[in-house]
């Protein structure tokens, strides 16, 4: 990892921590990655996207298994909820906190059913 990844992550990881209380989140279910930051109660995953016409992103999604009839192993999916420009840090903490939210909702509804 290098200076120019690290910087923003880490600006971000503070950032999520500090407003992550406003969604119901400690600065525990924030866990650091190497290129983002997982969201462990809700499954979101930030992490910087690679370059798109030669800008930098950040994606924003989740990742999931699928089990196949007859497979031994599931197989790993990752959707894209969100692709948010580099340097808009806020926003991108806004849409990553709103998409940890649903998610967490959803889950609770799904539990209650």
């Amino acid at each position: 990892m290098t200076t120019s990844t690290e910087q923003p992550v880490d600006q971000l990881l503070e950032i999520l921590s500090t407003a992550g209380g406003a969604v119901g989140l400690g600065v525990e279910d924030f866990e650091r990655r190497d290129d983002g930051i997982a969201i462990r109660p809700a499954g979101i995953v930030v992490e910087i996207a690679e370059p798109l016409e030669g800008e930098r992103r950040w994606r924003i999604g989740f990742f999931y298994e699928v089990a196949s009839l007859g497979a031994e192993k599931s197989t790993p999916r990752r959707e894209t909820l969100q692709v948010a420009p580099f340097d808009d840090l806020i926003g991108v903490a806004k849409l990553a906190l709103v998409a940890a939210s649903e998610k967490m909702i959803d889950r609770a509804i799904d539990a209650r059913a």
